[in-house]
């Protein structure tokens, strides 16, 4: 059984790896930073299958999505 703390500690981390996914969602992180790449990557890994997450993860590619077509234009258009 887990104790108290360890759940507090589960609970602030989920609740971080939410924020940040749900920033992603909203367009602001810098999806040209590998690191926030891979960050999204693991979450999505770490949270499949997570009805909480699931939205919030489709969002976020969805954003990534539409940040890298309008990239694509500028440089084209």
């Amino acid at each position: 059984m887990q104790s108290d703390t360890q759940t507090d500690a589960q609970d602030t981390v989920r609740a971080g790896d939410a924020a940040f996914v749900q920033s992603a969602a909203d367009g602001g992180v810098d999806f040209y930073d590998k690191a926030v790449t891979d960050r999204l990557a693991a979450l999505a890994t770490q949270y499949a299958g997570d009805d909480q997450f699931a939205g919030l993860i489709a969002a976020a590619k969805t954003a990534a999505k539409h940040f890298f077509i309008a990239e694509f234009k500028k440089k084209v258009g």
